[in-house]
């Protein structure tokens, strides 16, 4: 079996070493719980731990000279609109993780190599490229942790809401802002409270900043228990409230019903493995490359209190880390 070509961050080296072992186990990803509704995705690998055969270092950017000559969003704002409804009649659905592809269409065809380094420049993200072939690729810039764990030490975060930076003082005083996070973060800390030795939850929540948002945030600093798998941990934790909703299996099923495109790899997980190192992260802010088109995905969290309108530019928001580093490249 011949294994794609996996980048991580700027790191071709597992565990920071400068000589990898090119048959480390070092790369993980965990497809979102949906049945596959398109055929572009069903030829990307699909087991939760790779062991690829090569790793190669990056070759330089190059000047892309990138114009989009077309676009459009799946769904539009008609279904976008109607389907934040729909999930608003819904007494059972507290929050909905619902999301949008952005699909552009250039010039010529995109170079994820550059298009990747680009995005490794965004601060506070964790830069990930899955290079199928010079034309093929996932990739995007996380701002979210699912967890990094060193021996039973466990580190991870509950990130949700957004704001354009000018705007981050709303989110400590916006109710809507308040209450999606609450659900991330009251989840989160029920799980860790069954695997993790006793914690203090505190009330002071920070903000985290990428380059053009800033998200409410609070991380968590535990001791497991006893040993748990990266298998074990990712299918404990993930879908979290942030990408999915709450209840979960509710959302699921009405993403699985209502959203009307495949999310592929977006929300999934994706990390590395060294030793008793690993670090799992959530695949948002991310993007599919197919030789001349680029599909951005993106979602918001919808609650009951949810303007349809605003959370649509919340999208736009969040693709914008694309924008910019497709600027960066001409």
């Amino acid at each position: 079996m011949t294994y794609p070509i996996i980048l991580w961050k700027d790191m071709m080296a597992l565990g920071r070493k400068k000589d990898p072992d090119p048959k480390g186990d070092f790369f993980f990803v965990k497809d979102f719980p949906l049945p596959r509704k398109e055929t572009n995705w069903q030829n990307f690998p699909t087991a939760l731990s790779i062991q690829p055969e090569k790793i190669l270092p990056l070759p330089p950017p190059t000047s892309q000279n990138l114009f989009p000559e077309e676009h459009k969003h799946t769904p539009a704002y008609p279904l976008w609109q109607e389907n934040i409804l729909r999930s608003q009649a819904n007494a059972s659905l507290k929050k909905v993780v619902l999301a949008r592809r952005s699909s552009f269409t250039f010039t010529r065809t995109i170079d994820p190599f550059s298009l990747f380094f680009a995005l490794k420049e965004i601060p506070n993200t964790h830069p990930f490229a899955f290079i199928l072939s010079p034309t093929r690729a996932f990739l995007g810039a996380t701002p979210e942790l699912l967890y990094k764990k060193e021996g039973s030490s466990l580190y991870s975060e509950a990130l949700a809401a957004t704001r354009p930076l000018a705007k981050e003082d709303e989110l400590l005083t916006c109710p809507k802002e308040q209450s999606e996070f609450a659900y991330v973060q009251e989840e989160l800390a029920a799980k860790f409270a069954k695997i993790a030795h006793p914690f203090t939850l505190s009330p002071t929540i920070q903000i985290k900043r990428t380059k053009t948002l800033s998200h409410l945030h609070y991380p968590f600093h535990l001791t497991l228990k006893e040993p748990l798998s990266d298998e074990d941990l990712i299918n404990y934790l993930h879908p979290t409230p942030a990408i999915a909703g709450t209840p979960t299996q509710t959302a699921l099923d009405f993403i699985a019903t209502h959203e009307p495109f495949d999310r592929g790899w977006y929300a999934g997980c994706i990390g590395h493995k060294k030793g008793e190192h690993s670090e799992v992260f959530v695949a948002i802010r991310s993007g599919q490359i197919e030789e001349k088109n680029l599909h951005l995905y993106a979602g918001a969290g919808i609650l009951p209190t949810s303007n349809p309108y605003q959370e649509w530019l919340e999208l736009d928001h969040k693709i914008a880390s694309f924008d910019l580093s497709i600027e960066a490249l001409r």
